[in-house]
C-alpha cells in the first residue's frame, strides 16, 4: 500500500532538478501512505514527473523501490496496492520469457506483465486492489488504471497546462499550477450523498478515475481530455450473465462460495509484515476471520472497538466470537473525547468533504490496529454483494404498499406530509404504542417518506431514500438540485429483480465512493494496509450469479453467508439483527461536541463561506439541541463541509506559501 503522484507539465520548461524537487514535495504530503521509502523519476523532455511513497508489505528490500524501470527500459511504473496473484503471474512470466528477477515484489511482476503483455492484457490477468501509472518512453504516453471495485483511489485532470494524477488531492497543493477552485456541482452532490460520487471531484477540472477503468494520455496534445476505458464492469457482467444463473442448491452454492473465499483469503493473507483482522462481531467480519483462522498456522490477531453508549457497543459479540475462534483479541471502548482527538484532522485525512460519521470509529480502529500489525483484513462488501442493508427491506415494503398507487396521488400525499407540523407527528407517535419508540425520529422519517413518494421508478425512489434530498431545497445558497449521479446503465431490466438492481447500484456507487473511500483514507492515515476478500472480483461475480433467495429473502439478507458461518460458529453468536458501524453523533453534538459545532455554525462563518443559508442552518441546530428532531445526519453533513472548507484554505496557503 502506497501513495502515488505525478504530473505532465506540457510547458516542459522546468529543469530536471526542479521537477524532482517539486514532485518530492508533493509526494511528501502523503508520507502517511508510505512511511518506509520514497522515490522520484522525471523526464524533462516531456515535463513528466513521478513521485512515490512506499509502505513496505511484500519484499521489504530495496528491490521493491519505486518508481521502478522495466528490465527493457521502456516502462516506468508507480503503483499503489497489492497484486494478490503475483506469484502465479511471476511463474508464468518467468517460464515463458526467461526473466531474471531482481527481487520478490509484486511491483516487479506487474511491470514485467505490462512489458510483455501490454496494459489491457495485464489488467485482465491481475487480481488485486490497485491504482497505478505507467509512462511508456517509446510512445511518450501515460497510462493510468484503477482496480475493479475501486478499493484504491486515483484522481486525475488538467489544471492549466499541467496534467495531474494522485492518490490524495493534498499531494497537488504544492504545485504552482494547482488552482483549488471548488466545484459547485460536486458540492451539491455532496449535500445529497454525504460524499462526492465518481467521477466528480470537489475541485474544478479534476476527476476520479472510475473503478475498473483505465486511460491513456499523450502530452503532445496539451489540454486533451482523455477518454476512460472500462476493462471490467459489474453492470456489464450482470447483463451478460443474467440468463446464466447458478442452478445448484443453497448448500452447493455455499460449498462453492466457501472454496472461492478460502482461496482468496489465503492469497490475501500473504505478507512479509504482521497481519490481523477487523472483527466487529457482524457476519461479514466473522466469516472472514473464521476462514482466516482456519488456514493460519498461528493465532489470528483481531481488533474491535465499541462505545460507552450501550446501543452503539457490540464489543461483547466480537469478544465471544474471538473466544470461539481462539484469536489474539484486542479491543477498545471509545468515548466522545477519543473522537475529539481525530475530528480536527478529518478534512486533511479525507481530502474531499465526507460526512459518513462512521469515519470516526474507522479511524480509531485503524490507529488501534496499527499498533500491532501493518496489514488488516476487513469484512467490507458483504452488504452490497449479499443483500445486507436494511434499505432493501424498506424498499420491499414501500413497493408492496405503493404498487397500485398512481404517482399523482403519491405526490399529493407527499405534499400533505410536508405541511404537517412536526409537533403533531410526534404527538401521534407517542399516542400509538407501535410508534412510540420512533417518536424522536418520526419527523425525519416523515420527510424521508415525503421525498420518496414522488419517485418516478424504483431506482429513482431508492436514490431518494438514500440521499439528503431536503438539503438542496432548504439549506443551499443558491438552492439548486442536481441529478443524484446514478449510472444511467443501471435500470430495472438490468438484473433479475428490483432488490438485485438496488444491490448493483450500491456496489457500483455507494461502495466505492463512500465505504471504500472511508476505509482507504482512515487506514492510510494510520499507515495501515487494508485488504478486503469479499471484494475480490471472483467473489463479486459469483454473488451476482446466485439466485436472489440465496442472498436475500423475506427481509433477511446474507443467507448464504449465514449458511457458511454455521460451519464455523454456533448460531447464537451471529443470529441477531444487523447493527451498523456507527457512533452516537446526535448525542455528542448536544454535549461533548457542542462547542466545536456551534463555532463552525456561527452565522458569520456560514455567510462568508457562501454555500449555506445561515437562517435555515440555525433553525435546524435549535431543533436538534431541543431534542425536538434528531438532525444528526444533516448537521454532520454541514459541519464536515464547513470544517473542510476552512482547513482546505489553510492547507493550500501553507503548501504554497501564499495564494
Amino acid at each position: 500500500m502506497c501513495g502515488i503522484v505525478g504530473f505532465i507539465d506540457t510547458k516542459a520548461a522546468t529543469p530536471n532538478r526542479g521537477l524532482v524537487d517539486l514532485v518530492r514535495s508533493m509526494s511528501n504530503c502523503m508520507r502517511h501512505r508510505g512511511p518506509d521509502d520514497s522515490g522520484e523519476w522525471v523526464d524533462q523532455r516531456y515535463g513528466v514527473a513521478f513521485g512515490h511513497r512506499r509502505l513496505a508489505v511484500i519484499d521489504l528490500s530495496p528491490c521493491g523501490h519505486q518508481p521502478m524501470v522495466s528490465h527493457c527500459g521502456r516502462y516506468i511504473l508507480i503503483f499503489n496496492g497489492e497484486i494478490y496473484n503475483y506469484r502465479d503471474l511471476r511463474a508464468r512470466l518467468g517460464d515463458r520469457y526467461s526473466i531474471k528477477w531482481q527481487g520478490n515484489s509484486d511491483t516487479e511482476v506487474l511491470l514485467a506483465a505490462v512489458s510483455h503483455w501490454g496494459i489491457r492484457h495485464t489488467l485482465d490477468e491481475i487480481e488485486g486492489m490497485f491504482a497505478f501509472a505507467v509512462w511508456d518512453r517509446a510512445r511518450a504516453e501515460l497510462h493510468l488504471a484503477r482496480d475493479r471495485m475501486g478499493e484504491k483511489p486515483l484522481y486525475y485532470g488538467w489544471q492549466g497546462s499541467t496534467f495531474f494524477f494522485c492518490s490524495e488531492l493534498k499531494a497537488l497543493f504544492p504545485h504552482p499550477d494547482f488552482q483549488g477552485k471548488i466545484d459547485r456541482e460536486a458540492f451539491q452532490l455532496y449535500t445529497l450523498k454525504n460524499h462526492i460520487p465518481s467521477p466528480h471531484c470537489i475541485f474544478s477540472g479534476l476527476k476520479k478515475l472510475p473503478p475498473g477503468s483505465s486511460l491513456s494520455l499523450s502530452p503532445s496534445i496539451p489540454g486533451h481530455q482523455p477518454d476512460t476505458t472500462r476493462y471490467w464492469s459489474l453492470i456489464d457482467f450482470i447483463i451478460e450473465t443474467r440468463e446464466k444463473p447458478f442452478d445448484g442448491s443453497l448448500e452447493q452454492a455455499a460449498d462453492e462460495l466457501e472454496t472461492i473465499l478460502s482461496d482468496v483469503i489465503e492469497r490475501q493473507s500473504y505478507a512479509d509484515v504482521p497481519l490481523g483482522a477487523f472483527l466487529s462481531g457482524g457476519i461479514d467480519s466473522s466469516i472472514v476471520t473464521a476462514l482466516l483462522a482456519a488456514r493460519s498456522g498461528s493465532k489470528v490477531k483481531t481488533f474491535t472497538i465499541g462505545f460507552v453508549e450501550k446501543e452503539y457497543n457490540e464489543i461483547e459479540y466480537a469478544r465471544e466470537i474471538a473466544g470461539h475462534l481462539e484469536t489474539e483479541h484486542t479491543e477498545l471502548v471509545a468515548t466522545a473525547n477519543d473522537s475529539l482527538d481525530y475530528i480536527d484532522s478529518l478534512p486533511t485525512i479525507y481530502d474531499e468533504p465526507f460526512a459518513d460519521s462512521s469515519q470516526l470509529p474507522t479511524l480509531i480502529l485503524s490507529f488501534l490496529t496499527r499498533q500491532y500489525v501493518t496489514v488488516g483484513i476487513s469484512g467490507d462488501g458483504g452488504d452490497e454483494m449479499f443483500g445486507g442493508y436494511p434499505n432493501y427491506r424498506t424498499m420491499d415494503r414501500y413497493l408492496r404498499l405503493t404498487r397500485f398507487v398512481p404517482r399523482l396521488l403519491r405526490s399529493g400525499f407527499a405534499a400533505l406530509l410536508h405541511r404537517i407540523p412536526c409537533s403533531w407527528l410526534k404527538a401521534l407517535a407517542r399516542s400509538m404504542p407501535p410508534l412510540r419508540r420512533h417518536a424522536g425520529t418520526i419527523c425525519v422519517k416523515a420527510e424521508r417518506m415525503a421525498a420518496m413518494l414522488p419517485g418516478r421508478s424504483a431506482l429513482d425512489t431508492f436514490a431518494r431514500l438514500t440521499s439528503n434530498w431536503f438539503l438542496g431545497k432548504s439549506l443551499l445558497e443558491p438552492a439548486v438540485i442536481v441529478d443524484h449521479g446514478i449510472d444511467s446503465r443501471i435500470s430495472l431490466s438490468l438484473a433479475r429483480s428490483v432488490t438485485e438492481t438496488l444491490m448493483a447500484c450500491d456496489a457500483t456507487h455507494y461502495l466505492p465512493d463512500d465505504i471504500l473511500a472511508k476505509v482507504d483514507r482512515a487506514s492510510m492515515a494510520a499507515s495501515l494496509e487494508t485488504r478486503i476478500p469479499l471484494l475480490n472480483h471472483r467473489v463479486v461475480e459469483f454473488a451476482f450469479r446466485l439466485p436472489l433467495e440465496y442472498k436475500y429473502s423475506n427481509g433477511r439478507g446474507k443467507i448464504i453467508l449465514r449458511e457458511i458461518l454455521r460451519r464455523h460458529l454456533p448460531d447464537h453468536l451471529f443470529a441477531r439483527p444487523k447493527s451498523g458501524f456507527s457512533v452516537p453523533i446526535g448525542q455528542w453534538l448536544r454535549t461533548d461536541l457542542r462547542d466545536w459545532a456551534e463555532n463552525l455554525l456561527d452565522e458569520k462563518r456560514l455567510r462568508s463561506g457562501g454555500f449555506y443559508r445561515p437562517s435555515a442552518i440555525a433553525g435546524m441546530w435549535r431543533k436538534h439541541l431541543s431534542e425536538k428532531v434528531d438532525y444528526k445526519s444533516r448537521l454532520w453533513n454541514v459541519l464536515m463541509f464547513q470544517q473542510w472548507q476552512e482547513v482546505h484554505r489553510s492547507v493550500l496557503n501553507k503548501a504554497r506559501g501564499s495564494l
